[in-house]
């Protein structure tokens, strides 16, 4: 066991983090964001400016907010011939007026806690506890995201350790 922990003790950030970062912008809406999320099997991402600066991140906690706020909504009313406009109502589930107001921006965490990727895995997971997060983008030093570490690379990195040190 003092194996394994002192193999934890070693590891940083970068030796974890997922380098592939996908992320998402505040100005898609949240059903865009889904889509995007849904395709890679994800639950979160960081969300990217214009400028490629990390300024919030979605999360699937976010969906729950929203949708939670939009139950509290009457649903749009649709003519009976329905139109073009109702089409695209009922894809986005939403009016097209509410369209704006259902980006990602509005929904999103914008308290982002980024890591360093010199940070030590321990580090990160002290800082997802005390946060109750599951994912640090980890940041270059214009805020641009170069990775991103989550709950579940830290858990594979303990099992890759403790298969490391176990005959």
């Amino acid at each position: 066991m003092i194996d394994i922990l002192e193999r934890l003790r070693q590891l940083n950030v970068a030796d974890v983090m997922q380098r592939q970062v996908v992320s998402v912008s505040p100005y898609q809406t949240m059903v865009e964001a889904a889509a995007v999320l849904s395709g890679r099997y994800i639950s979160g991402a960081p969300v990217v400016d214009e400028w490629g600066h990390c300024v919030g991140v979605l999360t699937a906690q976010d969906y729950v907010r929203r949708i939670a706020a939009t139950a509290e909504r009457s649903p749009p009313h649709h003519t009976p011939f329905g139109s073009r406009t109702d089409l695209l109502e009922e894809r986005l589930g939403l009016p097209m007026a509410e369209r704006e107001r259902d980006c990602v921006a509005h929904y999103m965490s914008t308290a982002v806690q980024p890591i360093s990727q010199t940070a030590s895995l321990l580090r990160a997971t002290q800082m997802m506890c005390a946060m109750h997060v599951h994912r640090l983008p980890v940041l270059d030093e214009e805020g641009a995201p170069v990775g991103i570490v989550t709950s579940l690379d830290i858990v594979a990195a303990l099992v890759n350790a403790a298969q490391e040190v176990t005959p």
